[in-house]
């Protein structure tokens, strides 16, 4: 049992009080351990003071090492184990819960897991600020350190709460989050709240003596059987290194000598220890009724045992436990079947199981990140050229207005500065992005808006948003840590085609430094916006006029932009062809792509209106889009390739077909293509063989 304060000590006297149940439990049969742990009194100001930025850390190590001396010794069972305390000793009693598996119950009263939140609430916020070094703002990374809350996937321990529904000094609120955790985790726990009591449980003598009661209860219940006997089961992989040995001491020495290692368990009965590449988040730690004396750990890991050695020289990594050289780069780097992630080298994933890391699945095994039908992204096979994975939207073409639907989508872009996806929806005026990883959007811009066309995401992440209809064409720009804008002002867009409006406009990009180009399609032209004009320069067309010679267009659409080559992509849709600008040329267009008239041949396009170039500039991506198909169509070539949807032109909303694909764009690394399929109100991603 452990005392509280921390400033208090345990002494050798008879204690009847509310909090101390030692006595009673002696009479049952259980012996007590009452530590005095760094920090107690009565042992000097050096002893006192030791606790200090490591306040349960550091006298939690003094209590397993209290316990271990009496396993040693052959005065405990090592296998029926309990733990108890309450303030202090509910602190230390939820912090090591949390950091061991080798107590069968747990008798937590007072405690905290949270102390950033508790210092905001507690009335001794002074004693927090002495113990932990400072304030949370000023010391984050000690009160992490030492906070249960972030480790408390870790508990398998059976745990009775305690707390007073007037305590001031360990909010009620923290017990609460506790219990809350340890239901959803499936840990047997059950809390009391006392009415009308504070930290100590003494305006009703009555509490104490159910406190105690219900304790002791707790104890015999779960105390001598343990939930603890587990083993790490995989049926799809097997240990990396099966043998016997003595103690599980020596097991996890076994495993922390070998760098693939993360996982051991080890079965007291028969000796056998098994070494691991998994850890708990790619195999599962079940229990194990026929191993009444197995045990699982794990090799701890964290930012700092990466700091400073990832991506040096290979010297440093020398004997490490943790990266290896990589001969082509002769650097640090994370070891097989493990990935770099958040500071670490996080272990690789396996089929089906949650992802959100490029590099997050087992490559060895042909899996990489995939979106899952179900709204999340999972480990899987690669799907073969052809067919699609919905990337926004639902798989089936149903939608609805909330974060997980889009509704006739139509531009879109994807960032090669951080691939997040943006989208438009034309059929539910938003604008919306969603994260690499994710499927659910956010929605960047909705109100005052009626025909949303296309969207554009420049390196320093201002996004330009085109709109058709209000004030008959008009631009939304969103800046960083900024109010939207827009231009030309109301009023200046219409049928004139002036070269100070925008009317009906499309298709939008923009340049490195900040010009505009946009497609006025009605005006059947492309304008240039320096910034801060207020007349664009024409680029390509004659304003007001269908063209369908070199200097003519005929309903632009979308458009793309190579900036290192100077050319500007027109999909000049109901010239049923795509052509190329030079950027500060005479406006004459080279037909890249189509221009044999509508249809179905692979030298045709029928209502192109979408385009994408790949970095190099030597091949085209095209949303064909009354053929519902995409085209791949090299510079040069005299017709093109169908890589996604239908090469006869049929529409449908199965992972092979489109419904009217509106625009196209590539990922930063021109991996993955992603089609927005308007009809079918979803985002299509295929791979590029």
């Amino acid at each position: 049992m452990i005392h509280g304060g921390p400033y208090s000590a345990s002494l050798n006297k008879l204690d009847f009080a509310w909090y101390q149940w030692s006595s009673l439990a002696a009479s049952e049969g259980w012996l007590v351990l009452e530590p005095n742990y760094r920090g107690s009194t009565g042992y000097g100001d050096e002893f006192l003071n030791e606790i200090r930025y490591k306040p349960v850390s550091r006298p939690g190590k003094d209590i397993l090492y209290g316990i271990d001396q009496l396993i040693q010794d052959g005065i405990v069972d090592q296998y029926r184990l309990t733990i108890g305390g309450h303030s202090y000793g509910g602190f230390l009693t939820n912090w090591l819960i949390t950091q061991t598996k080798r107590f069968n119950a747990a008798l937590s009263g007072a405690g905290t897991i949270d102390y950033t939140s508790m210092w905001g609430m507690t009335d001794m916020p002074v004693l927090l600020h002495y113990l932990f070094g400072g304030f949370p703002w000023e010391v984050p990374y000690i009160y992490q350190n030492e906070t249960p809350i972030y480790q408390l996937d870790r508990v398998r321990t059976p745990t009775h709460i305690v707390t007073g529904e007037n305590d001031i000094r360990v909010p009620t609120s923290q017990s609460y989050i506790f219990e809350r955790r340890l239901n959803y985790l499936g840990i047997p726990v059950k809390l009391i709240t006392f009415p009308k009591q504070g930290h100590s449980l003494t305006s009703n003598p009555w509490h104490g003596k159910i406190k105690v009661r219900e304790e002791l209860k707790w104890l015999q219940k779960y105390g001598n059987q343990s939930l603890n006997y587990i083993e790490l089961s995989d049926t799809s992989r097997p240990p990396l290194f099966t043998y016997t040995t003595k103690r599980s001491l020596y097991c996890s020495a076994e495993c922390h000598k070998r760098i693939t290692c993360r996982t051991f368990d080890f079965d007291a009965d028969s000796l056998q220890c098994r070494l691991w590449e998994m850890d708990n988040t790619t195999g599962s730690i079940v229990a194990s009724p026929s191993k009444p004396r197995s045990s699982v750990g794990s090799v701890q890991i964290s930012p700092n045992n990466y700091v400073n050695i990832h991506n040096q020289s290979c010297s440093h990594c020398d004997q490490s436990r943790y990266e290896i050289c990589n001969v082509n780069t002769s650097t640090c780097q994370c070891p097989p079947f493990t990935y770099w992630n958040n500071g670490m080298c996080m272990t690789q994933l396996f089929q089906g199981q949650l992802c959100s890391h490029a590099d997050a699945c087992r490559t060895d095994l042909n899996l990489s990140c995939q979106p899952s039908c179900d709204f999340t992204y999972r480990c899987s096979v690669l799907p073969t050229a052809g067919i699609g994975l919905t990337v926004a939207g639902f798989c089936n073409g149903s939608t609805d207005a909330g974060a997980l639907g889009v509704m006739g989508p139509w531009g879109i872009y994807v960032s090669p500065f951080d691939g997040i996806l943006y989208v438009t929806n034309f059929d539910l005026p938003r604008f919306q992005s969603f994260l690499p990883f994710s499927r659910i959007g956010s929605t960047i811009l909705s109100n005052g808006l009626d025909s949303p066309e296309d969207i554009f995401v420049d390196s320093s992440h201002n996004i330009y948003m085109s709109e058709y209809y209000i004030g008959q064409g008009i631009m939304y720009i969103r800046r960083p840590g900024m109010n939207l804008t827009s231009f030309p002002p109301i009023g200046q867009s219409g049928s004139s085609c002036s070269l100070t409006g925008l009317y009906q406009v499309i298709g939008v990009v923009v340049d490195q430094f900040g010009n505009i180009y946009a497609a006025p399609a009605r005006c059947y032209m492309i304008v240039k916006w320096v910034p801060n004009s207020t007349t664009g320069i024409l680029v390509a067309g004659n304003p007001g006029h269908i063209g369908t010679g070199s200097n003519g267009l005929n309903w632009p659409r979308f458009m793309h932009l190579d900036e290192v080559r100077g050319a500007l992509y027109v999909a000049d849709t109901d010239n049923n062809r795509i052509q190329k600008f030079m950027i500060g040329g005479n406006g004459t267009g080279i037909t890249v792509a189509g221009g044999n008239g509508p249809g179905l041949n692979l030298n045709q396009l029928n209502g192109a209106s979408g385009v994408w170039v790949t970095r190099n500039g030597q091949t085209l991506y095209i949303a064909d889009t009354n053929n519902n198909r995409v085209m791949r169509w090299n510079i040069g070539d005299t017709q093109g390739s169908v890589v996604a949807g239908s090469a006869s032109g049929v529409a449908g909303k199965t992972n092979t077909l489109l419904s009217y694909p509106g625009d196209v764009a590539l990922d930063p690394t021109e991996t993955y293509l992603y089609i927005s399929d308007y009809n079918n109100n979803r985002v299509q991603r295929f791979v590029l063989q």
